[in-house]
């Protein structure tokens, strides 16, 4: 056992009690001197009562279970055996804080918890504990409802059901440690000398195991602490060699400093863009799925106590700790770094409270982290933090048509060359972006690049990305669409979300085109309220379609639908029929459709034959007729008539 300065001193006035402890046995202190000598105390009317204590009560009250060394274990026990010795039913510990020299309550026994009320009457700062306090000896209240010690108190007394009390400090040495309050619930208690002796002599005795319990906490708290603070060390200098590693090889990613901040920390931690928008996001296994901070809402920045803090942090370079703001949907406290280069903010690194406030420590890893992500240089493939929030903030400012969005910043980025195609996860009723859909765009764009070279930002509750393709469409949404449904199925928030995807775009300047495109895929969605309908979907999917679809009316559509493919809905093979139909009308063409479908070309003659005998309409010749049927099988698989 490792005793640290604050506690040598009570070693060799505290010999007996270490022995019994090592051992696990109840300890049992006896001293000749306090047995054989008797104690003088005054009552409440003044007079000197001098007795001498039993040996029978003196064994009862010392035989306290001292074998776990828990404070609060030794508190309980004293509690107990107070009132056992005073013949109350009711007591209240109250221990010194060595921090601000306050007292507070550390155990209580009673049928309910009433710490709260007697916070309010005793605080060590009230007439009757500052008397207890002043005397070193006993103070008992006779009337509490009258006393004026504690007249202020009357509601408080009444409510509790106090009418006498007994206050008297537990001491060791010629310091005051702690209080011990006692009365009867509901009735008042003539405290006898007799009572008041045994109490006076445990108090003696409990005051030792008290300070020596509390400084044996202490020093095991002191060490935890310093091997909790060596541990976190040694992991900032794993993490920090990790970085510097991939900083050196030109492999660093936005997602690698939020990861090292999580291990290191232990806490949720985010990194943003200069516009505010979450880039990269890390989270501790254990710790909470929900969204913590809301600072990338701008009425959570413009707060007038956060404001100044986070303009303080900028131009200082410092971390600072916003505070909660419950109204605003902030719950705990986070602590927010910025990341700069050559005196410019790129973006901020957010750490998340997880039930432990800040330490200094949690300061110092945060900047280290913020100041290696800030010269981190950008990789030859773009994937340095630099060029990630780079890509987002392009992104951000061209999804709002500014003029200086242009391709040169994001190319020399990183972003590979075209073709791309723009992602947009939305959803009915969607307020504000869960952060398990960041978590999926997160793990959409390293699935589909591979070093996740491509942005995303956060537009009107919706979160966009921007993906470079590097095959053809089909095989990126086949790619992302198992991640989409593992993520719906995984949390309850993006059950009701869809993945819309534009059609292929060469040129950057065709992003905002891309995005409406997009847009219009998920106001679709919305319309048909379709569950059949993939969470994955993409303009392709609903080809020429699909500006009808996404503003026609739903019944409306419907009636138009059936006027033409009422007939072929009534067959039995109606999705074989609806199936082939679609096909055909993809390519135009009877040969590549039969190949697409894996049957017979006489097969698809036989069945667009009996499509044009139900309908009545030319569908091999006639262009208007085509459309028609296009139309009609495209509402039909909204609605879940025809297979997708």
């Amino acid at each position: 056992m490792i005793l640290w300065p604050r506690s040598q001193h009570l070693c060799a006035a505290t010999t007996q009690w270490l022995a019994p402890l090592r051992e696990g046995r109840r300890f049992h202190v006896a001293p000749t001197n306090l047995r054989e000598a008797p104690t003088t105390f005054r009552s409440s009317t003044g007079s000197a009562v001098r007795t001498a204590p039993r040996s029978t009560d003196f064994d009862r009250l010392s035989g306290i279970n001292h074998a776990d060394d828990k404070l609060d274990d030794v508190t309980t026990a004293v509690a107990h055996t107070f009132a056992e010795l005073v013949g109350v039913n009711r007591c209240a510990v109250f221990m010194r804080d060595n921090a601000d020299e306050s007292f507070r309550v550390r155990t209580w026994l009673a049928e309910t918890d009433y710490t709260g009320h007697l916070r309010g009457m005793v605080n060590g700062e009230d007439p009757f504990t500052t008397e207890i306090l002043n005397r070193r000896e006993p103070v008992v209240i006779a009337d509490s409802l009258s006393d004026p010690r504690v007249a202020q108190h009357y509601e408080i007394s009444r409510r509790c059901g106090v009418h006498s009390m007994l206050g008297l400090p537990l001491t060791y040495g010629d310091e005051v440690i702690g209080l011990a309050f006692l009365d009867d619930v509901g009735k008042s208690t003539q405290f006898s000398g007799e009572q008041l002796n045994r109490a006076v002599q445990f108090a003696t005795v409990c005051g030792v195991a008290l300070e020596q319990s509390r400084a044996l906490e202490d020093s095991l708290g002191e060490m935890l602490n310093w091997r909790r603070d060596a541990m976190q060390h040694r992991q900032l200098l794993t993490a920090a060699e990790h970085l510097d590693e991939l900083i050196r090889n030109r492999s660093v990613t936005t997602r690698d400093f939020a990861l090292a901040g999580t291990a290191v920390l232990g806490r949720p931690v985010e990194i943003v863009d200069a516009t505010w928008h979450v880039v990269a996001h890390a989270q501790p296994r254990c710790s909470e799925s929900r969204r913590i901070g809301q600072l990338s809402d701008e009425r959570v920045r413009s707060h007038a106590k956060v404001q100044p803090l986070l303009n303080r942090a900028i131009r200082d370079g410092q971390p600072c700790v916003i505070p909660p703001l419950p109204a605003l949907g902030v719950d705990l406290r986070c602590l927010v770094a910025p990341i700069t280069s050559d005196q410019n903010t790129l973006g901020h690194i957010i750490v998340h409270e997880s039930g432990r406030p800040f330490s200094a420590f949690d300061h110092r890893t945060v900047s280290s982290i913020a100041r290696r992500a800030g010269t981190a240089p950008c990789g030859s493939s773009g994937s340095g933090t630099r060029a990630q929030l780079d890509r987002n903030a392009w992104l951000a400012a061209a999804l709002q048509d500014v003029p200086t969005a242009d391709g040169t910043t994001l190319s020399a980025a990183g972003l590979p060359p075209g073709p791309y195609v723009l992602c947009v996860l939305g959803g009915i009723g969607i307020r504000s972006v869960p952060q398990p859909a960041r978590e999926l765009v997160e793990a959409m764009t390293f699935e589909v690049t591979g070093n996740g070279t491509a942005c995303f930002t956060e537009h009107d509750n919706r979160l966009v990305a921007l993906l470079p393709v590097q095959s053809d469409v089909t095989s990126v949404i086949d790619g992302i669409r198992p991640l989409v449904e593992r993520a719906a199925a995984e949390s309850y928030s993006l059950q009701r979300l869809t993945l819309a995807v534009s059609r292929p775009f060469d040129s950057l300047s065709s992003c905002l085109r891309a995005h409406d495109e997009a847009q219009q895929v998920l106001r679709a969605v919305r319309c048909f309220e379709n569950p059949e309908i993939p969470r994955v979907i993409s303009a392709d999917d609903l080809g020429a379609s699909l500006a009808f679809l996404s503003s026609a009316d739903v019944a409306e559509a419907r009636r138009f639908a059936l006027a033409y493919a009422g007939p072929v809905l009534q067959q039995a093979n109606h999705h074989e029929l609806l199936t082939t139909l679609r096909a055909f009308l993809g390519f135009r063409n009877v040969v590549r459709c039969a190949r697409t479908l894996g049957v017979h070309e006489n097969t698809v003659r036989y069945r667009l034959s009996k499509i044009e005998s139900l309908t009545g309409q030319d569908l091999l010749n006639d262009t208007d007729t085509q459309v028609r049927a296009s139309l009609a099988v495209q509402v039909l698989r909204m609605t879940g008539d025809c297979p997708w």
